[in-house]
């Protein structure tokens, strides 16, 4: 699977599950931090 061929809900989705996965433990700045780097990630990618 290459991330080219996923179609951008499919991106938010996978970003949403990987920033609740691993913020479980981190306090609300810290995760607020995590899902604006996601976002951002998400919405630069081609």
């Amino acid at each position: 699977m290459c991330f080219s061929d996923l179609s951008s809900c499919n991106l938010i989705g996978l970003a949403s599950s990987l920033a609740i996965a691993i913020g479980n433990d981190l306090s609300a700045n810290e995760a607020s931090i995590l899902a604006a780097f996601f976002h951002l990630l998400v919405i630069t990618l081609p």
